[in-house]
C-alpha cells in the first residue's frame, strides 16, 4: 500500500478525509486478495476474513495507527497471523477496558492471563513494536514500550495435543481414523454423502495435508502416468502452500 502522507510526514491521512476525497484505499494481501482497508471487513484469503468494527473502540488516531499497522501485516504476512494479531488486540481491548495502549491495560492483560496463554500478550506486544518501527507510535506513550520490552514471555506450546494424544484435540486414534473411513464409504454408497465431499474427505485422509492446500488444488494436479511406479496409476500432485507465520 502506498501510504497518503499530509504534508510530506509519516502519517496517513485521518480515514474520514480519505473517504471524503473519494481516494481509491484498495490494498493487496499477502495471499493476493484485494480489501479495501478503510472497511471493516477484509477478506484475507479463501479461508480468512477479519472484521474490524472493534478499533471503533480505541480512540480515533490510536484506531488509525493500529489499523494501518494492520494493513501492513496484512500485504507482507499469512493471513493466520494477521488474524491472529486482529484476535488478540480484541482481547486486549476486551480485558484492559481502554481506549488505547497503556501501561495499566498491559498489567491488566498479563495478569489476566495464566502462564500457558501468555503468548497472546506476546502477540500484542509484538504490535506494538511494529507499529514503532514503522513510525506509527505517537499517540502510544513511551512507558509502555519501557514496560512491555523488560518482560520475558512463554510462547505458545506447540505439538502438545499431538504428543500428549490428547482426547479432546489430540489426533484421531487408529481406531477413530479406520471409522472415519469407514463411515464415510457408507455414507456415499447410500447416497449420504456427495462425490465432492467424498473426495474431499478421501483426500484429507490419505495425504493428511493442510486445508489451505487442499483448497489450492487445481484439474493439472491429478494425472494418470506410469512415470512414478512403472504401472499406469492415479498421482494427485499436492500443492506446496506458505508455512503461517
Amino acid at each position: 500500500m502506498k501510504i497518503l502522507t499530509n504534508n510530506g510526514g509519516n502519517r496517513s491521512v485521518p480515514t474520514q478525509q480519505l473517504k471524503q476525497q473519494g481516494r481509491v484505499t484498495l490494498a493487496i494481501s499477502h495471499n493476493g486478495f484485494e480489501f479495501d482497508y478503510l472497511q471493516d471487513k477484509w477478506v484475507l484469503s479463501r479461508n480468512i476474513t477479519i472484521n474490524l468494527d472493534y478499533l471503533t473502540q480505541f480512540k480515533e488516531a490510536v484506531a488509525e495507527d493500529v489499523r494501518e499497522t494492520l494493513v501492513y501485516f496484512a500485504e507482507n504476512s499469512s493471513a493466520h497471523h494477521t488474524s491472529n494479531l486482529s484476535k488478540q488486540l480484541k482481547l486486549y481491548l476486551e480485558v484492559s477496558k481502554g481506549d488505547d495502549f497503556s501501561e495499566l491495560g498491559f498489567l491488566a492483560l498479563k495478569g489476566a492471563l495464566p502462564k500457558k496463554d501468555e503468548y497472546k500478550l506476546s502477540v500484542v506486544r509484538g504490535f506494538i513494536r511494529q507499529m514503532r518501527y514503522l513510525g506509527l507510535n505517537g499517540n502510544t506513550d513511551d512507558a509502555v514500550y519501557k514496560l512491555t520490552d523488560q518482560w520475558r514471555l512463554s510462547g505458545n506450546e506447540k505439538g502438545v495435543a499431538v504428543l500428549s494424544l490428547d482426547p479432546e484435540t489430540g489426533p484421531f486414534s487408529s481406531t477413530e481414523f479406520e471409522a472415519i473411513g469407514l463411515n464415510a464409504a457408507h455414507k456415499y454408497a447410500e447416497g449420504a454423502l456427495s462425490t465432492e465431499r467424498y473426495a474431499t474427505l478421501s483426500l484429507f485422509k490419505a495425504t493428511g495435508r493442510r486445508n489451505e492446500q487442499i483448497a489450492s488444488l487445481k484439474v493439472k494436479d491429478f494425472s494418470f502416468t506410469s512415470k512414478f511406479t512403472g504401472n499406469p496409476t492415479y498421482v494427485v500432485n499436492i500443492p506446496r502452500v506458505t508455512e503461517v507465520a
